[in-house]
This record gives structure tokens, sequence and C-alpha cells, in this order.
């Protein structure tokens, strides 16, 4: 299944929505195997649903690597998009760290952060975290 998700992800004669899907599910194969496709994705120049699908499969990895590339499209992505690589740096506790400091370098403004954002960060259970947010 994963390896025909990423095949679809690929072909450009597919309707964006199910690239979209298969996004979504690559990023449960291995990091080493899905990065390159979701980094690529997760590109300003690409269609929304594609960055959508690459940044939300971005959040769904617990790896380092994947904080790192979601913190990066911040100041790229359209807008609009932002909410979602904000929730994908708020699935894990190590990631909230990179969405703060994008608050911190003005990549984001606090006063643009959704409600649930915003939640994510003042319920977050390191002390350091609640007082930045």
């Amino acid at each position: 299944m994963l390896d025909l998700a990423a095949k679809k992800a690929e072909d450009t004669s597919v309707r964006k929505g199910t690239r979209y899907d298969a996004l979504r599910l690559i990023s449960l194969n291995s990091w080493g195997t899905s990065k390159e496709a979701l980094v690529r994705y997760a590109a300003a120049d690409n269609d929304a649903a594609l960055i959508r699908g690459a940044v939300e499969g971005l959040g769904d990895v617990p790896h380092v690597e994947a904080a790192t590339a979601l913190h990066q499209t911040l100041s790229d992505v359209p807008s609009e998009l932002r909410v979602f690589v904000m929730n994908g740096l708020l699935r894990a506790d190590g990631n909230r760290v990179y969405l703060l400091d994008a608050i911190s370098a003005k990549m984001v403004s606090a006063e643009s952060l959704s409600q649930e954002v915003r939640q994510g960060l003042i319920s977050h259970a390191n002390p350091e975290v609640r007082k930045q947010a």
C-alpha cells in the first residue's frame, strides 16, 4: 500500500485530492523513504492541496528532521496553510520548540495564532514553553 501511495503522490495524472491522501499515507513509511517527497511537496511553489498533504504528513513523522522541515516551511507557505504547519508542530512535545522559535523569529506573528494553536502552547507540560506562549 505504501509503495502504491508513493507512486500516486508522484503521478501528475492523478487527481490532487488523491495525491493529497497519498502524501498523508507515505508519512507512515520510514523517514528515509518518505523524506524527499514530503519535503519537496511542502514547498510553496506546489498546489495548495499537495502542500497541505505534505505538511500534514510531516507533522505525523516523529523525527527531528521532519520538525525542522515544518519549521522551514512556515514563512514560505501561503498564509491559509500555516495553521496546518503549526498544528503539525504541536503534535509532538519536542516540536513545539520549533513553533516558539518561529514566533520569536517573527516568521509568524503571535497575533495570527489560532485559538487551537495558542491553547496547545499554553497547555504544554514544560513551564518554559507555557511562559513563552
